[in-house]
């Protein structure tokens, strides 16, 4: 945390917990030194905690598969305890011409969408006990029929490493809570992601970003981020 004093914007119960979106970009990172440019079954096994007095250790195992496909576990551990594994995906090549975002609408927001209150949805999430700092918050957010579209920027200072990330963490987090609202979700309970189908990132290093968020029939979410 006093290397990366961003991270502590992202608690939950008011433990400090790397998120998901850190993981996931760490295995990006560790997939394009293999050669490969997307994640497939990624798999969020175990939170890691933060401690604010001590450093925390980060390996990336790779283990070949096939020709071009490498089976990925995250692990950390902190001063003389064991290798936990946290996370686990397949990194793959991918044919970029089959990996295009969808052609972004001249207008945005899209002709007819609603804005809504981001700080209401941030209340409601405070109140189901997570705690997110400026990094990690939306600064517009709109419905338009079944899909949202919002949008994400870093703050001065995280701006200036985003070139550090493959996508910074805390604009892939943000970009996430759309979800909350797309789930008609009304318990309290805390949810964490456990699974995603797949990330390819086509431009690294944003420092903004527009995203959408729409159901898919199967009652996951699709989500497409724009550098904006």
């Amino acid at each position: 945390l006093s290397g990366h004093p961003w991270l502590s914007g992202h608690a939950v119960h008011g433990t400090v917990l790397l998120p998901g979106s850190g993981m996931v970009d760490m295995l990006l990172q560790a997939a394009h030194r293999l050669g490969c440019s997307s994640l497939e079954d990624i798999v969020l096994h175990t939170p890691l905690v933060l401690p604010s007095g001590d450093a925390v250790e980060i390996q990336v195992d790779c283990v070949p598969e096939t020709l071009g496909r490498y089976t990925l576990a995250l692990n950390s551990r902190t001063s003389r305890r064991r290798w936990t594994c946290h996370a686990q995906a397949v990194a793959a090549e991918t044919d970029e011409a089959k990996t295009g975002c969808a052609e972004e609408s001249t207008t945005w927001p899209p002709a007819a969408a609603q804005e809504l209150p981001v700080e209401e949805l941030y209340q409601a999430l405070r109140a189901r006990g997570y705690a997110y700092g400026p990094d990690f918050r939306l600064r517009r957010l709109w419905r338009h029929g079944a899909q949202f579209h919002a949008e994400a920027a870093l703050d001065a200072p995280s701006a200036a490493d985003a070139a550090l990330f493959q996508l910074h963490p805390a604009l892939m987090d943000a970009a996430l809570h759309p979800v909350f609202l797309a789930q008609n979700d009304t318990e309290d309970h805390t949810l964490l992601p456990h699974s995603i189908g797949s990330v390819h990132v086509r431009v690294r290093g944003a420092g903004a970003v527009r995203t959408t968020v729409t159901r898919t029939a199967d009652g996951g979410f699709d989500i497409q981020l724009t550098d904006s």
